[in-house]
């Protein structure tokens, strides 16, 4: 979401607010706001820490997709498979699904950018978010196999009285929506 969701919609907000600086820390760490570890956070797990203010977004839909120069596989089991690593949260995700974990893994990492770039480049099928694969001109692979993400902007109640920060916080809301379904941004 760092590389491939947020830019365009920073690059916006800094055509309104020209002075305005950023500091985007791209982390599949859970940031502590009550402790200003970040002042805006975009999150796809359930909140969890009291005191922010949070707005609750549509979710974020995952799926599998492939290059578009890679060919239509005949099965998962069988296709060359980017699979995670030490997470170990693809194969029960797919398991949860009725699906056979993949036996041609071509590619172990849990780095989603990581992945994203391997499905680019042709290596295999993958779990990405459909409104990337979208951006990026991937083509999915069973249709049927989704799942939804939970997605949330916070920001700690305190933050609501800085100017900066509330106008990322807003344009977040206001943006994330279209940007996560791969819809191009424009200038408001």
């Amino acid at each position: 979401m760092a590389v491939h969701v947020v830019p365009p919609l920073l690059a916006e907000l800094r055509a309104l607010h020209p002075g305005l600086v950023v500091e985007l820390a791209a982390t599949d760490s859970t940031e502590d706001l009550l402790h200003r570890a970040a002042d805006v956070a975009i999150r796809v797990a359930p909140l969890t820490q009291k005191a922010l203010v949070a707005r609750t977004l549509p979710e974020v839909e995952l799926g599998l997709f492939r290059a578009a120069g890679l060919a239509e596989p005949a099965d998962l089991v069988s296709a060359p498979f980017i699979d995670d690593d030490r997470i170990g949260q693809i194969a029960p995700w797919l398991a949860a699904r009725g699906l056979a974990a993949p036996r041609n893994v071509v590619l172990r990492t849990d780095d989603a950018l990581v992945q994203i770039a391997a499905i680019a480049a042709g290596m295999g099928v993958g779990l990405c978010q459909a409104g990337i694969a979208a951006r990026l001109g991937f083509v999915r692979v069973l249709r049927e196999v989704t799942v939804q993400m939970p997605c949330a902007v916070a920001m700690h109640e305190d933050q609501r009285a800085s100017p900066a920060v509330r106008a990322l916080f807003d344009h977040l809301v206001a943006g994330l929506p279209g940007a996560l379904k791969g819809r191009p941004t424009r200038p408001r």
